[in-house]
């Protein structure tokens, strides 16, 4: 039976009331009241700024993290603050709490941070009424600011000055710690003139330590040692976003030393205008010990200079550079390796429109330097480097290797791989100098590189082993002495497939020497030698099956002008009237343009085209021949980009068959997952490849969340070609991080807070922007547990 309730609704009051009062005491413990108003800004939970980055078609990089802790109370420090100094917040700071520091002030100080904090500048509450620069001033005593390496720290909108320390970091010191659970983020942050009598004049990473820096300046720094700017040691990580570091100076690594540890410069990252200087001189923007480092996006070293390595110096280490604009460029050396010097089994990998250029070498290897070392480069560009002695783009040496061609990255026109215009003034190799060591290229166009002999390439002192292995290649207006395109001396052995020796010689003019070879041995086939004076200069090698001009004895060599299409404008792929076109029945897979090869819109039993190019009519020069965009793809064979999404036709359909295959999107649907972003925006490399700062193009929600990546991105309006079930943004304004589940590192999805998945925060939803402190629950909970 039911009880009476002689008091109606007392109860759902009561319950009601107590709810309340439960959570305004939570409130208050959690964030007790300041001793000042001015102590507790209204803009306290405001959000770190981080860089634009969407209307490239990238996402923002990370700001601050979410800080271990349970507090989240606001301390202040300044004129007229609670705290005077940043030591006694530091003091009575718990975990997760938060310190404001008062703008247009100097505190000068040598800070310990050993908790979990939150530290940022310009803070105009208080007395101070500014938000105009806010510095900590080391007072050269010591390291500005020190940092416990198991503590979680974010520092933002701070000038770091002025420290000096006998050890490591003496702007930051990072201490090295046995676990990797710590997390030091800089947002805004200025680092500058301080100096180690050791190594990190600005910033040193022990053991361990994790560093991510986003919008920061690291310059004016010193290290008596390594590391003028920063310098990392065992395991510690560095993670840098559109910061600049410039200007830095040590022995070496004028910009970073890294040992036994990882550096990545992900996004718009310079290090510019760093010298290693003295002894040893190595590494002006880079020295990686031990370690390997990546460099993505629009990230350079630039403007460094060195002894060794102007750009970057490697031992036993691995850098890999990929993405268009990222690259080495316009580095100098006293000695050798002016944008790169690597040796004791180093690794480059120059990947995806990455690029060396412009660098330069009092000695040897204007670009690249290698010493028992290795380059894999997937279309990568090498070109303007100087050297005085010897290898103008590339120097190899002691077992090294060089490999040069276009990997798996899609390539719609000429020159994706590409040596060009390299130079050394002295002596040998003005694009590639390899003694004792490989050469391996392929799909790759060596161009206007000079030298006193080799102008192409000079290869030495092979043995049994050296070779050079060349492949769908096109040697053009090189120039070196008698041997202008290649020189082989000394037990050096070629091979050669399908390549077009076409005007080496200076100005391209056609007295000059396709190959010169001293004790060493040539095998060609399929190929194309023209516009020399002479082709070899000795019989006896192995040529077949080529067009040669003025002859060579072999089977199925011709004599015949091969009809380029374009020799005053530097063009020698085959015109359609070519008399070389559909002459050889077997042909290597891929052209110098990846084309396919033996493709002849005649029935012939020879369908393959000598020398490094098979013609293929391609009217709109999207990357697909004529006959397959009219009778099999569903392309335009006058329009390059079909649907509008910002990719060339031959870049959807990368293998070029015609069809859509897993693993491409399709050229004539602008977005092909539906997700309101266009193919183009979202493969913002255009290689087909999901990068670190990209969407995928053919997954709707790439971070998996529920939330559409275009809703994510503040798509409001989609393209006609984005299909039903697309949900545009509500809400513009602030959008969610399409590549993070967690925007605001809760605990919770964003498609969990926005739960009808529309971008905006409607009635009975959670801030995915906002960290949620879910008071509620947790009275609900002790009222129950009360009435127990």
């Amino acid at each position: 039976m039911k009880k009476y309730d002689p008091f109606p609704g007392t109860y759902l009051a009561l319950f009601t009331f107590l709810s309340f009062i439960w959570s305004m005491t939570l409130i208050l413990f959690l964030n007790p009241l300041p001793s000042s108003a001015k102590d507790t800004p209204a803009h306290h939970t405001e959000r770190s700024p981080i860089i634009p980055g969407a209307q490239n078609g990238l996402p923002d990089p990370p700001g601050s993290v979410t800080l271990p802790g349970s507090s989240r109370r606001t301390l202040t420090v300044g004129a007229g603050c609670r705290y005077a100094t940043i030591t006694e917040a530091m003091t009575a700071a718990r975990d997760g709490d938060t310190i404001l520091l008062a703008g247009g002030a100097t505190f000068t100080e040598n800070l310990v941070i050993d908790k979990n904090v939150l530290i940022r500048g310009k803070y105009d509450g208080c007395t101070s009424g500014s938000s105009s620069s806010t510095t900590v001033d080391g007072d050269g005593s010591g390291s500005v600011i020190t940092i416990d390496g198991d503590a979680v720290v974010n520092l933002e909108k701070l000038v770091i000055t002025n420290g000096l320390a006998s050890g490591g970091g003496g702007g930051i010191h990072i201490v090295e710690t046995d676990t990797p659970t710590g997390r030091v983020t800089l947002t805004l942050v200025e680092i500058r003139d301080n100096h180690s009598q050791a190594s990190g004049g600005g910033i040193f990473l022990g053991s361990n330590t994790s560093l991510e820096a986003v919008n920061v300046s690291i310059h004016g720094n010193t290290a008596a040692d390594a590391g003028g700017g920063i310098a990392m040691e065992d395991s510690a990580t560095g993670v840098f976003h559109h910061t600049e570091i410039h200007t830095n100076t040590a022995r070496q690594g004028g910009g970073i030393n890294a040992l036994n540890s990882t550096v990545r410069l992900a996004y718009q990252t310079w290090v510019h205008d760093n010298q290693a200087t003295g002894t040893p001189g190595l590494g002006g923007g880079l020295a990686l010990v031990n370690s390997q480092a990546d460099i993505h996006l629009e990230s350079t070293l630039f403007n460094n200079e060195a002894v060794y390595g102007g750009g970057a110096y490697l031992y036993g280490s691995t850098l890999t550079m990929e993405g268009r604009f990222s690259g080495i460029n316009d580095n100098t050396v006293s000695e050798s390796g002016g944008g790169i010097y690597a040796m004791s089994a180093s690794t480059i990998n120059l990947h995806n429109r990455s690029r060396v250029r412009y660098n330069d070498a009092l000695e040897d290897g204007g670009g690249i330097y290698l010493n028992d070392s290795s380059l894999d480069s997937d279309r990568g560009v090498i070109t303007g480097n100087q050297a005085d002695d010897y290898g103008g783009g590339i120097y190899a040496e002691n077992g090294s290797t060089v490999d040069m061609g276009l990997g798996p990255f899609a390539c719609v026109e000429q020159r994706c791989s590409q040596l060009s215009n390299n130079s050394c003034t002295n002596y040998y190799g003005g694009g590639i100098f390899a003694d004792d060591s490989d050469i391996d290229l392929e799909q790759t166009w060596i161009e206007e590189n000079s030298a006193a002999i080799g102008g192409g390439i000079y290869a030495r002192n092979g043995g049994d082993q050296q070779r050079v292995v060349l492949s769908n290649v096109i040697m053009a207006r090189n120039s070196g002495g008698g041997a202008d395109a290649i020189r082989l001396f000394n037990q050096t052995h070629m091979f050669g497939w399908n390549i077009t020796l076409a005007y080496n010689d200076t100005g391209g003019a056609a007295t000059g020497s396709a190959i010169h070879v001293s004790n060493s041995d040539v095998i060609l086939t399929g190929s194309i030698a023209w516009g020399h004076a002479y082709f070899l200069n000795e019989f006896g090698h192995t040529v077949t099956d080529s067009d040669i001009q003025g002859g060579y004895p072999g089977t199925g060599n011709i004599d015949i002008d091969p009809n380029f299409m374009d020799v005053p404008n530097h063009d020698y792929r085959l015109a359609i009237t070519s008399p070389v076109a559909d002459t050889l029945a077997f042909a290597t897979v891929r052209d110098a343009e990846n084309d396919c090869r033996c493709y002849s819109s005649l029935a012939t039993a020879n369908p393959c085209d000598m020398g490094a190019d098979e013609y293929v009519a391609d009217s709109d020069s999207d990357g697909l021949n004529d006959v397959l965009e009219l009778t099999v793809s569903c392309t335009s064979a006058y329009e390059a980009d079909t649907d509008g999404d910002g990719l060339l036709d031959g870049e959807e359909d990368k293998d070029r068959d015609g069809e859509i295959d897993p693993g491409e999107t399709s050229p004539c649907d602008a977005d092909s997952d539906d997700d309101g972003l266009l193919d183009g925006t979202e493969d913002y490399d255009h290689n087909m490849v999901v990068g670190p700062y990209e969407t995928d193009p053919l997954k709707r929600d790439t971070d998996g969340d529920g939330i559409q990546d275009g809703t994510e991105r503040g798509v409001t309006t989609p393209h006609a070609d984005t299909g039903e079930g697309f949900l545009p943004d509500q809400d513009n304004t602030t959008n969610t991080d399409p590549l993070a589940a967690d925007t605001d590192g809760d605990g919770r999805n964003d498609g969990e807070e926005d739960r009808n998945k529309n971008g905006r925060v409607d009635p009975g939803e959670t801030d995915p922007n906002v960290i949620d402190r879910l008071m509620a629950p947790v009275a609900i909970e002790a009222l129950l547990l009360l009435g127990n």
